[in-house]
């Protein structure tokens, strides 16, 4: 039997096996099995009396080094991009995408997976699907100057949507016949929503 000086392992628990199947055992903590499941850092030793009657003690020390266990949680549906934690942070990663930072920013729909390496060498995977909905683009253009008799005519595009400007419109055009900032938000069928706005200055 020979366990080593040291067992440094990944993991929450390690089983020690004294082997030599048929003899007695003792170990440091009184148990009697061949294994022994040791849950904590430490050393521990074995006295073991095989059939013949021929003794034989063993210990060693013990490292726990726990477990990697990421979580990028739930599967998601958002709008634009969502940004991804890996988490424990000081580790190597490797992401599905090609990425080796700690956080990525998912911009398009797909599945992401992620494999991290501790300080200890000790490896944890992970993966989420992500659901990117587009957000509306509003461009209102650059702030208006016009004389009065021209008809201006604000468009906050994005057919389909529907909208709110700050006067309390809800079409998706309005035409203004007072000086002032105008602004709309505007809400896709995915519930996505964009904003823009502009000045109007009528002389």
């Amino acid at each position: 039997l020979d366990f080593g000086s040291v067992i440094n392992t990944c993991g929450t628990s390690y089983t020690l096996d004294a082997l030599n199947s048929g003899s007695t055992y003792l170990w440091s903590d009184g148990t009697i099995g061949q294994t022994l499941l040791a849950q904590s850092n430490g050393t521990y030793s074995v006295q073991i009396t095989t059939v013949n009657n021929c003794l034989l003690r063993e210990s060693v020390n013990v490292t726990l080094n726990g477990t990697v266990q990421p979580d990028l949680g739930p599967d998601k549906t958002v709008c634009g991009s969502q940004l991804l934690d890996a988490g424990y942070p000081g580790s190597t990663y490797a992401w599905s995408d090609g990425s080796n930072t700690r956080k990525i920013t998912a911009s398009s729909t797909g599945t992401y997976s992620v494999v991290i390496t501790d300080q200890n060498g000790c490896v944890g995977t992970d993966n989420i699907s992500v659901t990117i909905n587009p957000v509306p683009i509003v461009n209102l253009g650059q702030d208006i100057l016009a004389c009065a008799n021209q008809v201006i005519v604000l468009d906050a595009q994005n057919a389909g949507s529907s909208y709110l400007w700050s006067d309390n419109s809800t079409g998706k055009t309005i035409q203004p016949t007072v000086n002032g900032s105008y602004a709309v938000t505007v809400t896709n069928t995915f519930g996505c929503t964009g904003a823009g706005n502009i000045k109007v200055t009528i002389n």
